[in-house]
């Protein structure tokens, strides 16, 4: 893990405070924002896909979607 995080720090996507810990640098808060966005779509191809495989349309995952966005 200090290995990674060394590296990270290295190449600027991070910066270390002792006594405060590591966090994101806020030169690189847009790569982090699409690393984030390309999981959140992994996810979604993953549950597409799942809902394909079982026979859901298009409409049928998009009213999901909606469903689940209703209940926050």
């Amino acid at each position: 893990m200090k290995k990674a995080c060394d590296r990270l720090e290295e190449e600027g996507f991070v910066t270390t405070v002792h006594g405060k810990g590591t966090c994101v640098a806020a030169t690189n808060r847009q790569l982090a924002l699409e690393a984030q966005r390309m999981s959140v779509e992994a996810s979604f191809a993953a549950a597409v896909q799942k809902a394909k495989s079982v026979g859901f349309t298009r409409d049928d995952v998009i009213d999901i979607v909606r469903i689940i966005w209703k209940g926050d």
